[in-house]
């Protein structure tokens, strides 16, 4: 089978774990698991199509920099080869992964799905390492990794009796896709400019209902969160009469006609 079918990636030293994974899945595909899996398959002439293409498939999925740990060797030997050198394992591997792991902290700018990749590689390679992580355990190094932006819905997560890593997940994605949403509303809003004294963040019919308020109450201390660059005339319900330039004379454009203003008064243009 060709590499571009497989998308295979080459190995070049990082994440053996994976790769190995990934290369067991193909050559068990291709019916020939079985060239790394015994001893003495290559021996056999009947098994010399095979053997080929295991190796073949092993050669094509390494990176030039480490074809070294591949040549005059059988399949077999190949993946033994690259076990001895880069497989972790041992307890000085577990004591460093679980390190990585408790060390380990989400980066608020980055997607949370990338985070959740990151920590099911090292979960991987303890594995693989030989000591696997109970489900406890996973969740525990999850909710301990994330920010203190976090804290209420991990709070509230820890109410939960037998929690399982999934179930945390989509929590807290939920989580993530709320403030995400929240922050686009934010954004839209500043987009918009109030058509009435031309700043962004408000929209017209938003300083009208503060004016009405004002009005209805006779509490003219009231802020909303329309126009602030208004002035009271008496009472009377005059957007045009209640518009006007507060920050000093000057010359401006009218945001309803785009004309230019000319006049000293500091008026806008209405």
């Amino acid at each position: 089978m060709s590499k571009e079918k497989y998308l295979i990636v080459s190995f070049a030293g990082d994440n053996y774990n994976v790769w190995e994974f990934r290369l067991k899945s193909i050559l068990r595909d291709n019916g020939a698991i079985e060239a790394i899996e015994k001893e003495d398959f290559s021996k056999s002439t009947d098994n010399k199509q095979l053997e080929a293409k295991a190796q073949a498939i092993i050669i094509a999925a390494t990176a030039d920099s480490h074809l070294e740990y591949l040549k005059d060797r059988s399949a077999y030997q190949m993946i033994k080869s690259m076990e001895d050198s880069f497989k972790e394992k041992g307890t000085r591997s577990k004591l460093f992964i679980r390190r990585e792991l408790s060390d380990m902290k989400f980066d608020e700018r980055k997607p949370l799905m990338e985070h959740f990749i990151d920590l099911e590689k090292l979960f991987a390679q303890l594995g693989d390492a030989g000591s696997e992580l109970s489900e406890e355990e996973k969740v525990n190094y999850l909710l301990l990794s994330m920010p203190k932006s976090y804290e209420g819905i991990i709070t509230a997560l820890e109410t939960v009796e037998e929690l399982k890593l999934d179930f945390v997940k989509n929590r807290l994605l939920g989580e993530e896709e709320k403030r995400n949403r929240g922050v686009t509303k934010s954004v839209e809003s500043s987009i918009f400019s109030c058509y009435g004294c031309g700043r962004p963040g408000h929209k017209k019919f938003q300083w009208r209902s503060t004016q009405q308020a004002r009005l209805k109450t006779g509490d003219w201390s009231l802020q909303g969160r329309g126009c602030s660059n208004w002035k009271y005339n008496g009472g009377r319900d005059d957007s045009k009469a209640n518009h006007r330039q507060t920050q000093g004379r000057g010359r401006g454009k009218s945001f309803l006609t785009g004309t230019e203003n000319t006049e000293d008064s500091g008026k806008w243009g209405f």
